[in-house]
């Protein structure tokens, strides 16, 4: 009974934020289309796509879930001195709970990364996205107070809700800019961005409410460092979200482990990683990470481990989180060209 109400508390709170609440990834790194439009294409590669997992309130019958998938790519590069265009499609899906309530996210971004010196060390990406969104509920799985008997739910008594639509739907649009800079041997990466989603405020009308989307506002930074040994880099790095009443901290810092070197000049040896990450969401988890890279591909596994005020309602399970990553063409080509990318 304990868990049936947590999950019910939980499924109205996240209607009273219906507008106002996208989905979220501990691993933002790994979740790069979500974060800012401006990064589409702007990687060490040709072609990546990624799909990340997450599960949340994990003391609860039914857990809430989140999936999401992206996949963007370079398609001119070394225009006008080396600038690149990019186009990228990201989907995301939240399902909250016993309810089946879903939000439904997907986007088609655009790109463009400009070089801004001619030793192509600093550029500035800019990025367009034009989205659609959709919010549903199976009524069906859903049980209302009229419905209790004391003893339980009862799905067949009357409800006592009004009618409501089982989905809506919206159009919306964002944009985004970001800077990166990369020193002349690769061993210094730096970055910065700002962005924002939903800039049209769609309508949202659901459950009989008459609410907007609020418009998501992204910031991230971070910085790479690979020491002398060109075996142990440090990555530290953060994102701020902001959207509506909702404020989303995260910071903390990878340590990457380089276990074996990419053979550039034939692509006869892939490079091996082992990163281990410690992140804080402010007011919210702790974040353990760990990443395993082999290749162009990179497997994430994380844990939030609740802190602060909800740790008396689940016991400090917040949930696991999953990714998966592919870059293909990364760190291959001819010894002398540039690593520019993370």
């Amino acid at each position: 009974m304990r868990t049936r109400l947590l999950t019910i508390i939980l499924f109205f709170a996240s209607f009273q934020v219906i507008g106002q609440a996208d989905v979220h990834f501990s691993q933002f790194d790994n979740a790069p289309l979500q974060v800012n439009p401006a990064n589409t294409g702007l990687f060490q590669g040709s072609i990546r796509a990624g799909v990340n997992y997450r599960r949340q309130w994990e003391n609860i019958s039914t857990p809430f879930q989140s999936i999401g998938g992206f996949v963007d790519g370079q398609i001119a590069k070394d225009l006008f001195k080396r600038d690149i265009f990019s186009l990228g499609l990201n989907v995301n899906q939240d399902q909250a709970g016993m309810t089946g309530f879903k939000m439904l996210n997907a986007g088609l971004n655009i790109g463009y990364i400009k070089v801004m010196d001619p030793e192509a060390r600093h550029y500035v990406s800019l990025g367009a996205r034009v989205g659609f969104g959709q919010r549903s509920i199976a009524p069906e799985t859903t049980t209302w107070d009229n419905q209790w008997t004391n003893t339980g739910f009862n799905p067949t008594l009357p409800t006592g809700e009004a009618p409501m639509e089982e989905s809506v739907s919206h159009i919306d649009f964002g944009g985004g800019i970001k800077y990166f800079f990369a020193s002349e041997d690769g061993r210094y990466k730096a970055y910065g961005g700002a962005a924002a989603y939903h800039l049209n405020t769609p309508s949202v009308n659901f459950m009989g409410s008459d609410v907007s989307l609020d418009t998501r506002y992204m910031f991230d930074g971070g910085f790479y460092y690979l020491a002398s040994n060109d075996v142990i880099a440090i990555h530290p790095q953060f994102m701020w979200m902001h959207q509506g009443p909702n404020n989303s901290v995260m910071l903390g810092s990878d340590v990457k482990f380089i276990l074996s070197q990419a053979t550039r000049s034939t692509g006869f040896l892939n490079e091996m990683s082992l990163a281990l990450g410690l992140y804080h969401r402010t007011g919210d988890a702790l974040v353990p990470m760990v990443k395993l890279g082999a290749g162009g591909f990179e497997i994430g596994m994380s844990y939030d481990f609740t802190v602060g005020n909800l740790t008396r309602v689940n016991n400090g399970m917040g949930g696991p989180e999953f990714s998966i990553i592919y870059k293909a063409n990364y760190k291959k080509g001819n010894r002398g060209s540039l690593t520019r990318f993370l």
